[in-house]
């Protein structure tokens, strides 16, 4: 297999490009940063992300916040469609 690629570069720390979930998830909690913020905090938002870092699935993320916080399965569930439409989510 032949490839064009010349160098890799790994971003860390939101040097080249900003990772912020807010910018996402403000479409899901409109004029509500308050209710946004309290999903992250309720769900540990930052350290269920982490998991899908360590190789964790999308799918098996999902279904680990849909069973730990019932309350806001349908919610968690709707939002958390923005992946199934990419083509490759693990």
């Amino acid at each position: 297999m032949t490839t064009n690629i010349k160098a890799i570069i790994f971003d860390y720390g939101n040097v080249l490009l900003e990772w912020n979930p807010r910018h996402v998830y403000r479409h899901y909690f409109p004029d509500d940063n308050e209710g946004m913020e309290r999903f992250f905090h309720e769900v540990d938002f930052m350290g269920w992300n982490a998991q899908q870092d360590r190789g964790r699935t999308f799918k098996e993320g999902v279904a680990d916040l849909s069973e730990n916080f019932r309350s806001i399965r349908i919610s968690f569930r709707r939002i958390m469609t923005i992946g199934k439409n990419r083509s490759e989510m693990r």
